[in-house]
């Protein structure tokens, strides 16, 4: 029987993990980067590096004084074995720190497997469908890859871990905290695209939608960033060429009839082979659900850690019920997205159309009321990015504003409203940063 028998562990392991963090920082370093406390087994341990990982956050040595003086303050000193406990870890002290991690890593891993798949074979004997099984056991799989579902925590360590990023952004003198989007006054105003955060990306056909979302995917995939493209509305080869018109300047046009110009090989070889080398995978399949997107991301997912997922568009994605209930229907959808967002820890570009109401009108600059089929869209969405180029509507050479496009924050939590104005080349469909005299 799975539960009669000693779960996965090595305390040996564990006490020289905490040894080598008493008597060097940069071992502590080493030991944050690979272990959170939950990966120890013993409870006293799991307290010791949890507030080892606290006196590190706010620049404090966690020596044998520090450790001890807050274990003492915080009433645990005793629950840990108390300083004799403390101090014999200093004794276990490893030559090299990774291979320790690495033991106790294996073995936390190996224990939530049994916790996780025990709970999926309960659930088959108990008669559950196959599909809830299944989703199951690919969200296991991908909890087990990626550390664990998230369990509550103590306001302490939550403090600790935003004190550590302010310090970090401090010594960065960056505005960018998550992913650059590759335009540097959107990147002022978002401070790029952050974790977890559901961005829309709505406008009128023809306005860009798409290659400003392959703006954000050829950024972050320079930037070492998986990418993740559900094309529903377009073929992968197509979306292939517009990725090298814009890395290789070579024209839109030129690429899809062949009339490639001998000076403009050489650029497009090499935007190529760069293009193969980078983290990009493309699903061109057409009405995805959410539950098909959702496994198909978490199944990328697990062979490459994402940090952009976008979907081309939200409006073309189907319901699994199919109801006839259209607002119903993108509700779950998007809810579905949102939830998918934090389960993978990526930004979620979503694009959207809006409504013909805007046509109506004088000015026609998109407000966020004008999300087509889309109270839940505009409710669950982080950032609703709004698209505008006025010369979709005034072709005029005179007019001020050709090759200009502007990119309205309509919708921005803890990032206010703004408008930010950036280049587009519409030869590559290619969105650039003006240069302002």
């Amino acid at each position: 029987m799975i539960n009669s028998k000693v779960p996965p562990q090595n305390i040996e392991a564990e006490q020289h993990i905490l040894g080598a963090c008493l008597i060097s920082l940069d071992r502590m370093a080493t030991a944050i980067e690979n272990l959170t406390a939950e990966d120890f087994y013993r409870e006293p341990h799991k307290i010791i590096f949890s507030t080892m990982s606290g006196l590190y956050a706010n620049s404090v040595e966690p020596d044998m004084v520090a450790v001890a003086d807050a274990l003492n303050n915080s009433g645990k000193i005793e629950q840990v074995g108390g300083v004799a406990y403390i101090s014999s870890l200093a004794d276990c002290i490893p030559t090299k720190i990774d291979h320790y991690c690495k033991i106790v890593k294996d073995a936390s891993v190996k224990r939530r497997m049994i916790t996780e798949l025990s709970d999926i074979v309960g659930k088959a004997y108990n008669g559950h469908d196959v599909e809830s099984l299944t989703g199951a056991l690919s969200d296991a799989v991908l909890s087990i890859g990626s550390g664990g579902k998230g369990e509550p925590v103590h306001i302490s360590e939550i403090v600790d871990e935003a004190m550590a990023e302010i310090s970090a952004q401090a010594e960065n003198k960056t505005p960018v905290t998550g992913i650059s989007t590759g335009l540097a006054d959107l990147d002022t105003r978002m401070g790029g695209l952050q974790k977890s955060n559901y961005v829309v990306i709505a406008g009128r056909p023809g306005m860009g939608k798409t290659s400003l979302a392959l703006k954000f995917a050829d950024q972050a995939a320079r930037d070492g960033e998986g990418v993740l493209i559900f094309s529903m509305e377009m073929k992968d080869t197509r979306l292939g060429k517009r990725m090298l018109s814009c890395a290789s300047k070579v024209s839109g046009n030129s690429l899809r009839t062949g009339y490639v110009k001998e000076a403009e090989w050489a650029p497009l070889t090499h935007s190529a082979e760069m293009l193969k080398k980078s983290n990009i995978y493309i699903d061109d399949t057409a009405a995805l659900t959410i539950a098909e997107i959702s496994a198909r991301a978490k199944k990328v997912a697990i062979k490459q850690p994402l940090g952009l997922v976008i979907v081309d568009y939200i409006q073309l994605s189907t319901g699994s019920q199919g109801d006839g209930n259209r607002a119903a229907e993108l509700s779950k959808i998007s809810a579905g997205l949102l939830a998918l967002a934090k389960d993978l820890d990526c930004s979620m570009i979503v694009l959207s159309q809006l409504n013909r109401q805007v046509e109506n009108r004088t000015d026609k600059r998109p407000v966020i009321s004008d999300l087509k089929e889309s109270g839940a869209i505009e409710q669950d969405a982080d950032v609703v990015l709004l698209l505008y180029r006025d010369e979709i509507y005034n072709d005029s050479p005179d007019n001020p504003n050709k090759g200009v496009a502007e990119i309205i924050i309509g919708k921005g939590r803890d990032i206010g409203n703004w408008t930010v104005k950036v280049g587009f080349n519409g030869e590559r469909t290619e969105f650039f940063d003006l240069v302002w005299n």
